[in-house]
């Protein structure tokens, strides 16, 4: 395990007591540790559609409609998993709710669309300049507001 494992790790565990200490309204470390105010977020929905709608933009030749739909060609299931696996990124949604939202697909889709997805953007460049251009995108359109910190 290199050192920034080490930190990503510690980072997350420390994200967790701050959340927990939160929930119960305590915090063990007034001084010392702050907590955290969560911003609220959009609706998860709201998420992922714009999150479809990004990758639609970028590809310019899929709809939302076609996403939504069980169509399978190559124009289409490629932005849908895509978009599928930014939602896994950018939303705290299930995989069984990003699944329904993109026409009612299950768990398992989303989860071999993220697959798929690794491998694809591993050997098709681009492919790979798509997905950088539709991540940065994402990012930009759902760019968190600065966190209010209390103690």
């Amino acid at each position: 395990m290199n050192q920034e494992e080490t930190l990503q790790r510690l980072l997350s565990r420390a994200e967790t007591l701050i959340r927990l200490a939160d929930h119960f309204g305590k915090n063990p470390f007034p001084n010392r540790l702050p907590l955290i105010k969560k911003p609220k977020s959009n609706k998860p929905q709201d998420e992922i559609l714009v999150i479809k709608a990004t990758v639609c933009e970028v590809f310019g030749n899929v709809t939302i409609a076609e996403m939504d739909s069980s169509r399978r060609p190559d124009r289409i299931c490629i932005p849908r998993m895509i978009a599928m696996e930014l939602c896994t990124i950018f939303t705290e949604e299930s995989l069984s709710e990003i699944g329904k939202s993109f026409g009612g697909k299950d768990h398992g889709t989303v989860m071999h669309a993220r697959d798929r997805v690794s491998i694809l953007i591993s050997v098709d460049i681009p492919l790979r300049n798509k997905y950088r251009a539709c991540e940065k995108l994402v990012k930009e359109k759902l760019a968190p507001r600065e966190p209010e910190y209390y103690v």
